[in-house]
């Protein structure tokens, strides 16, 4: 079992990413988002994303590397959110693209669910107050990971 210190230092490099649909991306290319379980992430982060790991023939589909130029489920959901850059030329509208790999470099932000509540905590609470995170850590893992990274950029801005 992760005591609270543990869970705490494993949090410590949290970042988030730029804004979804925000980040630059080459002359040529189009920007996609394709959708997963939130614990192929680390892979993700690893490897890209890769179509030998496609999930499609268990749902009686083709096996490809699922995208699409919107969110399919949107940013609430509990998926992750992987977004990327290929040239155009490898997309197949509506929804797939024409490689086996997208290597980490193309990716251009991972956006989990406690990336969107870190982003509200820090929007909408600027000046911390020590019951509200307590309260906050005692929601679920996703509002741990947010306000970790909430008390961390409050302290980078020295208001902790």
């Amino acid at each position: 079992m992760t005591t609270f210190k543990q869970f705490i230092e494993s949090q410590e490099n949290l970042e988030l990413p730029p804004e979804m649909g925000t980040a630059p991306i080459p002359d040529g290319c189009i920007r996609l988002y394709h959708q997963t379980n939130p614990e192929n992430v680390p892979s993700i982060k690893e490897n890209g994303i890769t179509k030998s790991l496609s999930t499609g023939k268990s749902h009686h589909e083709p096996s490809v590397i699922w995208a699409a130029r919107k969110p399919f489920y949107n940013i609430k959901s509990d998926l992750a959110t992987i977004e990327f850059f290929i040239p155009e030329e490898q997309f197949s509208p509506p929804s797939y693209v024409l490689v086996d790999v997208i290597p980490p470099e193309q990716i251009i932000g991972i956006h989990e669910r406690w990336t969107d509540l870190a982003r509200h905590l820090i929007k909408d609470h600027p000046e911390p107050n020590q019951s509200k995170i307590d309260f906050w850590m005692s929601i679920d893992d996703n509002y741990k990971k947010a306000t970790q990274f909430y008390v961390n950029y409050m302290k980078s801005i020295d208001k902790l």
